[in-house]
């Protein structure tokens, strides 16, 4: 036997005003209990209320209830920033990777193939020495070789700061400068 799942409906006292936040999907209900005045704040489609408060004062309950929106509303913001999206990125940009322990390895991967809004194919490339002469021994600054792939093509989820081709490795898109690479013998 399935245990019985509560529904928002189960939350809400009856005869509850609602107040919908037109800029988030945060729904308050206001009521009266015992003659005080209460308010419980659901968000997205959550069955339980995020909150659910007793006040002093109807004012009171105003101010919470616009702080509850506003919390929503800033928290949807930053979900949207990092949520995944390929906007921008185009066949041919390049992605860089710097990752290690005792030395710091530099990879570069370079979109081949756009799949949906947040999929892309990406092969490996190789990297040209961009050192200078007076560059520390075991140490070099790479740049991309834009075509010159090494590897298989992958497919990779791609969010407004990159994607991980490995699950210790973050490439973020490549900003044109050389990047430094250490090495043992």
């Amino acid at each position: 036997m399935r245990a019985y799942r509560p529904k928002r409906e189960d939350f809400i006292p009856e005869g509850a005003d609602v107040r919908s936040d037109p800029e988030s999907d945060a729904v308050a209900y206001l009521f009266e209990n015992r003659g005080r005045p209460c308010a419980k704040l659901f968000v997205g489609k959550r069955a339980r209320p995020d909150w659910h408060y007793w006040f002093k004062s109807p004012e009171a309950r105003e101010k919470r209830i616009e702080e509850g929106f506003q919390d929503r509303r800033r928290t949807l913001a930053c979900k949207n920033r990092y949520r995944p999206s390929n906007a921008g990125i185009e066949i041919g940009h390049i992605f860089v990777a710097s990752w290690g322990y005792d030395q710091t390895n530099v990879d570069f991967w370079q979109v081949t193939k756009l799949i949906g809004k947040s999929m892309a194919e990406v092969r490996p490339i190789g990297s040209l020495d961009a050192s200078s002469e007076n560059e520390a021994p075991l140490t070099e600054h790479v740049v991309p070789h834009a075509d010159h792939f090494i590897g298989p093509a992958r497919r990779v989820r791609i969010s407004n700061s990159g994607f991980s081709p490995e699950s210790f490795i973050h490439a973020r898109l490549w900003d044109g400068k050389p990047c430094y690479a250490s090495h043992y013998a």
